[in-house]
């Protein structure tokens, strides 16, 4: 949801889960730091991610991956052991 021409396109279906770092999206993410190999560390449902993987675009593919686990009743450390 923060990119606005892509929230435009949201086809029109049943349910649409959205995520990003606005406030305004069902799953929230909240970027603290990235180490010294570029590896983002963030925070989504009171929960520290970090990530082994550099590059801030790579919350988003964690944050849809952390939609998807909550749509289908995974909790957070089963989320991050994987």
């Amino acid at each position: 949801m923060d990119d606005s021409f892509l929230a435009n396109m949201i086809p029109e279906v049943n349910k649409v889960i959205t995520y990003g770092f606005n406030r305004h999206v069902d799953v929230q993410g909240e970027y603290i730091t990235s180490d010294e190999f570029g590896n983002p560390h963030f925070k989504v449902l009171d929960t520290v991610i970090k990530l082994k993987v550099a590059g801030m675009h790579n919350i988003y593919n964690a944050l849809a991956a952390v939609s998807v686990g909550l749509e289908f009743n995974l909790n957070m450390n089963q989320m991050k052991t994987y």
